[in-house]
């Protein structure tokens, strides 16, 4: 081989190293640029993860964020099923008589009612907000009303101005009532006199579709007010209707005070009636005590027409017995009058 060939050759090896080791510097360079971009990606995956999530879930978790989560709905309008049916529950009533006008024929009570209905749109998820039950305003969120349809007046307000909501939509609430009703009580046989009086207490319903109220137990305080003893009260529904609920009230008078003011003052005049025939008649000491007996009975006469109660389908019978012979105090007057001149002569 002449030297000019071996120069050949040993100029195309040179040239194949090179070509091998630039190519070689180039997939290491390629390497290197994957791998930071890689990088990159892999670690811009969990920064797109965290965003989401950030977004999905609030940043306030308190319970007054979440009360404020719940006001913002502004669910002031009563819930809405697809029976177009809301059951108002009611575990309990505490009922209490505070008078009994028996001129009028009417009577007032006082009724203590706890309510507790659901509203699936005032719900939360617990594994985000981290609350069994929260406090909301009574006027931020629709409340149900209660009627007396029989009833002459009625007011009913809030026992406070919060209430408690449950994470599953469950509202606990109270409500306090006064209401008149006219009840025509039997007092035939007055002063004992006993009868039944009658509550009905219902909520809105029209055409199957409104509120139907699931009543509990019902009780009665301790307190009696006034002549009247609330003896029993009890719940029942008019007809096997849900909406016509009634409270059957007995109520029972105290005899003591009516004895002492009625029955009483009626005894000592017929004694002392009774006792005026042993005084002498020559000295005419019988007749100026007739007088002052006949004015006495006139004024007692006038006191029980105050006292006794107003007249209905049951009225007592006293008032026929005493009251019903004398329209007026002029004809008493003149009754007595001429009843007490014949007795003393």
């Amino acid at each position: 081989m002449r030297p000019m060939d071996h120069s050949v050759l040993k100029c195309i090896f040179s040239l194949f190293l090179l070509t091998v080791s630039a190519s070689g510097t180039l997939s290491n360079a390629a390497v290197t640029t994957i791998q930071p971009l890689s990088n990159t990606a892999s670690a811009s995956q969990p920064a797109n993860t965290a965003t989401s999530s950030s977004a999905t879930t609030p940043s306030c978790l308190t319970r007054r964020c979440l009360a404020s989560m719940l006001i913002a709905k502004e669910a002031r309008s009563p819930p809405q099923s697809p029976r177009c049916i809301s059951i108002i529950r009611v575990p309990s009533i505490v009922y209490e008589t505070l008078s009994v006008d028996t001129k009028n024929l009417r009577f007032e009570s006082r009724l203590e009612v706890p309510l507790s209905w659901e509203d699936p749109d005032l719900s939360w998820d617990t594994s985000v907000y981290h609350h069994d039950m929260v406090v909301l305003p009574v006027s931020k969120i629709w409340t149900p009303e209660l009627h007396v349809t029989n009833g002459v007046q009625t007011t009913m307000k809030h026992s406070n101005k919060d209430l408690l909501v449950h994470s599953n939509g469950t509202i606990e609430h109270m409500v306090i009532m006064n209401t008149v009703v006219g009840c025509e009580v039997n007092l035939y046989n007055y002063p004992f006199a006993s009868d039944f009086c009658a509550i009905a207490l219902n909520v809105w319903a029209i055409s199957g579709c409104g509120m139907f109220l699931d009543f509990g137990n019902v009780s009665t305080t301790s307190a009696n007010r006034g002549d009247w003893l609330t003896e029993e009260v009890e719940l029942n529904a008019k007809g096997g209707r849900d909406d016509r609920n009634y409270l059957w009230v007995l109520l029972k008078m105290r005899s003591e005070n009516p004895f002492l003011s009625l029955v009483l003052p009626s005894i000592l005049i017929i004694l002392a009636d009774v006792g005026s025939f042993a005084l002498p008649l020559g000295e005419s000491k019988r007749i100026p005590f007739k007088v002052k007996l006949v004015l006495s009975f006139i004024m007692f006469l006038n006191i029980l027409k105050d006292l006794l109660p107003g007249g209905g389908q049951c009225s007592p019978i006293i008032r026929h017995g005493r009251t019903g012979k004398c329209s007026a105090s002029r004809n008493c007057v003149q009754i007595l009058a001429t009843w007490g001149s014949t007795l003393s002569f």
